[in-house]
């Protein structure tokens, strides 16, 4: 069970920079402000999203495949667009209830958690059209090499299940 943890980890990590990017290039196109820390949020995501996926679909699985595997990692991207747009939400929200300041570019309070569900759909389908065509090659090329380096014990395991 530990292997199995600590290789959704990994397949975090390797996919953790592709949003950290993507995050970056997105807050520094903007010039309105409030976009700086983005990258967290599409980080964050882009780690927590492929590695739960990667857990559920490839090391709970009865057979393992390269194309379980990619699955994973594609539809690990395309949902991490969705998560982004609910952690960045979610964020604010705490922010706003924690200090009563408003952290909206317009100055009104920020949706709620369960209204920021439904905003992150929005933003995240338009997220997924605008640079999904990036992301989702990226997470099933990530997904598939990271499995034929797994199956090839490329990756060396110290202490094998």
């Amino acid at each position: 069970m530990k292997q199995k943890i600590i290789r959704s980890f990994v397949m975090g990590l390797l996919c953790c920079p592709v949003g950290l990017a993507m995050g970056l290039y997105i807050a520094n196109g903007q010039h309105d402000g409030g976009w700086e820390r983005f990258f967290v949020y599409s980080g964050s995501a882009a780690f927590a999203i492929p590695a739960l996926l990667w857990f559920i679909l490839v090391e709970q699985s009865r057979k393992r495949t390269n194309y379980r595997a990619a699955l994973a990692g594609a539809l690990g991207a395309a949902l991490a667009h969705y998560f982004t747009w609910y952690f960045m939400m979610a964020s604010m929200r705490i922010s706003y209830l924690l200090t009563g300041k408003p952290v909206t570019s317009l100055g009104e309070p920020t949706l709620d958690l369960l209204e920021g569900l439904w905003g992150s759909l929005v933003y995240g389908v338009l997220s997924l059209v605008s640079y999904g065509w990036i992301t989702l090659p990226a997470g099933f090329v990530i997904g598939y090499v990271y499995e034929i380096a797994l199956s090839r014990n490329v990756i060396s395991e110290k202490n094998p299940e």
